[in-house]
């Protein structure tokens, strides 16, 4: 079993990761023609696709509902209380 915390880790990593590869595009490009338009749609699907993966992995282990995918982790889920590893 996955565990919720570690999921929501992996989704901020890439969403940031993604983040940066597009805005590290938009700078070395310097305002003129996008040279390195392939480097921004990769960082923009990678923060996406991480998007999505926090919205199918960051859920209870216990009722299987979607927790809050802000902030760095829970410790109960708000719909059943159960422990959250």
């Amino acid at each position: 079993m996955r565990s919720p915390n570690r999921c929501r880790r992996i989704m901020f990593a890439t969403v940031m990761a993604g983040l940066a590869a597009a805005l590290l595009s938009v700078i070395l490009a310097g305002g003129e023609e996008p040279i390195l338009l392939p480097l921004f749609i990769v960082g923009a699907v990678a923060a996406f696709g991480g998007l999505i993966w926090g919205i199918v992995t960051v859920r209870c282990p216990s009722c299987g509902r979607m927790l809050d995918l802000r902030g760095w982790g829970n410790r109960y889920c708000p719909h059943c209380g159960e422990k959250v590893e």
